[in-house]
């Protein structure tokens, strides 16, 4: 859908609401344009917001994605596409998407709203994420899990069949990135808990980009050009 450039032009000084809605899984999902820029919001959450969505942002600049020879992503949870939209824009990267969404309202919205935008290859999967990893047989060089259910990360996916079923997604050199919250303190010590006591068990290379507000687990340290690891 092409948003009027008076919209846009207003966005810069008054955020504009374009739809708010509701689904199963989330009983607000908003968009509104923001400087020119599209966010989606689901209760406590921001499900996406173009390139600012930094946690993933800030992690892309700190990959040499220019020399790393990725063709094939699996993007768990969609939002309003942002991953692949910065990819694209900012990273000069067109790869090609499997997306694994469990919202089919969220998938209407970027349908309409976002992804005519994106000129990479994509498939679309309504389904549950943590089946479609277990019953899925392909290789990916790029594995990215944004799963949230407004701000929590849904429980099966912090379990250890979970990652054992992401590692082996991975092409031989492949890269997982996994997002994890680290706003509150309480969110900060679950994470931390999290990644030593059970990613590191499973990715004993592991590290990770402290963004802030997020926590984006890596299974290697091989293409980052600056990190944590503890």
């Amino acid at each position: 859908m092409a948003i009027p450039f008076w919209k846009k032009a207003i966005s810069y000084y008054v955020p504009q609401t374009l739809v708010t809605t509701k689904s199963k899984l989330n009983n607000q999902l908003k968009i509104t344009l923001i400087q020119g820029r599209l966010q989606l919001e689901a209760g406590n959450a921001v499900y996406s917001y173009d390139e600012r969505y930094d946690n993933f942002y800030r992690t892309f600049q700190q990959l040499d994605l220019q020399h790393a020879n990725f063709e094939n992503v699996l993007l768990l949870g969609l939002g309003l596409g942002s991953i692949p939209y910065m990819l694209e824009r900012f990273f000069l990267k067109k790869y090609h998407y499997s997306i694994v969404e469990i919202d089919e309202v969220v998938i209407q919205l970027a349908q309409k709203y976002s992804l005519p935008r994106i000129q990479s290859p994509m498939q679309l999967f309504c389904d549950d994420a943590i089946a479609f990893v277990e019953a899925d047989t392909a290789r990916y060089d790029m594995v990215i899990c944004d799963l949230f259910i407004d701000d929590v990360v849904p429980l099966q996916a912090e379990q250890t069949a979970f990652l054992y079923a992401l590692q082996q997604r991975l092409s031989p050199k492949g890269l997982l990135l996994y997002n994890r919250l680290s706003m509150r303190p309480e969110d900060i010590s679950a994470t931390r808990q999290f990644y030593q006591q059970i990613f590191k068990k499973i990715f004993p290379h592991a590290t990770y980009c402290d963004t802030d507000t997020n926590w984006i687990l890596m299974n290697t340290n091989n293409y980052v050009t600056s990190s944590r690891q503890s």
